[in-house]
């Protein structure tokens, strides 16, 4: 068995036994949804939620469940799913911001952040319960971005009314949510809405000087000055990484050069070798500007190291270090699932290499669902 194999088979256990159990058995809210956090204890934290949290839950037992997970999950999935059509819906088929413990709504949205999230776990949910009126409800959400939230000039605003900066990380989720709903949905409206996103990292996102990706950006996509625009994030070089290679095998676009550029950033200037991780931020010059590392930059990694993987034909260099890539990833992971309740994980290491003693979030089960489902399938 291949390094590769041991580690796809202790990622799956750890999701499948550990995970997937803990976070239905204490994660999911009885007023609808799932928790924002639970801590280190295994108590699940009572406190305002993201609506956004739950359509990530929603996505990840979805996956827990194609990698085999036995528990209840389409009790899961339309626990999830009954929330964010409920008490967390809005009248025109999107999602709020946030919903109180005691039900009423402090932020009705819509914020694209949101809606991007709700189309992915739309997809993942009718993989799984074979129901086709839920591309219906995502094509409503389409609807909802381009009535009230269109760019004049391309892509889509972070709310129906302007709100700055704009950001090039909403637009990314978006292709993720297209590239998932292209092999399960009927309407041409998916692939349409991947094409533009994909576009939109060619054409508006990168910076010229370096190829690497921007994040924060004025009214008319140019990137804001001062020190919001030099923002550079290792995680997200990474997660467009395997977003572009993704995109390609779907489609055939060659989006290989722009994606081998971010990955080749990331790898060259967003790695700290002494504590084996990918650390926060970069800046536009490249250099190292936050070392903390959060847990989700590290699952990035792992993906994107799979990508290059499959980028690269058996045997060639560019296949060697996407597998040491992974590889490498995966054991930076497993420090952060080291915790005393198996199926949570610390979120955040410090630059001294000490991780900070803090709740578990849930949203990061998004992160880690999409990284051992990539691993899985990348041997299976």
């Amino acid at each position: 068995m291949s390094a590769l194999d041991e580690a796809a088979g202790r990622a799956r256990r750890w999701l499948v036994g550990e995970a997937a159990p803990l976070w239905w058995a204490n994660g999911r809210d009885p007023a609808g949804g799932f928790v924002e956090r639970i801590g280190l204890d295994g108590v699940a934290l009572r406190e305002r939620r993201r609506a956004r949290v739950s359509a990530r839950q929603v996505y990840a037992f979805a996956v827990a469940a194609r990698l085999g997970w036995d528990g209840p999950v389409a009790a899961a999935l339309r626990h999830g799913l009954d929330f964010l059509q409920g008490p967390a819906a809005r009248s025109d088929g999107g999602i709020v911001a946030t919903v109180a413990p005691d039900g009423t709504i402090p932020d009705a949205g819509p914020d694209l952040y949101d809606q991007a999230f709700w189309l992915l776990a739309l997809a993942e949910a009718r993989a799984s319960l074979d129901d086709p009126a839920l591309e219906d409800a995502g094509l409503r959400v389409l609807d909802l971005m381009e009535a009230r939230m269109r760019h004049p000039v391309a892509g889509y605003e972070e709310r129906d009314r302007r709100v700055l900066p704009l950001r090039a990380n909403p637009h990314m989720h978006l292709l993720e949510a297209a590239a998932a709903w292209v092999p399960r949905g009927r309407s041409p409206r998916w692939r349409a809405l991947g094409a533009e996103m994909a576009g939109m990292a060619l054409r508006f996102f990168r910076d010229p000087a370096t190829g690497a990706l921007l994040e924060f950006f004025d009214g008319d996509w140019r990137p804001l000055p001062g020190a919001a625009g030099d923002v550079v994030e290792p995680g997200h070089l990474y997660e467009w990484t395997w977003l572009l290679w993704r995109w390609q095998t779907l489609t055939g676009e060659d989006v290989r050069p722009v994606a081998l550029r971010f990955a080749e950033i990331a790898r060259q200037h967003g790695l700290d070798p002494s504590r084996g991780v990918a650390i926060d931020e970069i800046g536009r010059d490249l250099a190292p500007r936050r070392r903390t590392a959060r847990l989700w930059p590290q699952t990035e990694r792992l993906k994107a190291g799979l990508a290059l993987r499959a980028w690269g034909p058996p045997g060639s260099d560019l296949a060697r270090i996407g597998e040491a890539e992974a590889l490498a990833a995966w054991e930076a992971l497993e420090r952060y699932l080291d915790v005393p309740v198996r199926g949570l994980w610390r979120d955040r290491l410090d630059e001294d290499g000490r991780f900070a003693e803090e709740p578990a979030p849930a949203s990061s089960f998004y992160h880690l669902a999409c990284a051992i489902g990539e691993l899985a399938g990348a041997v299976a």
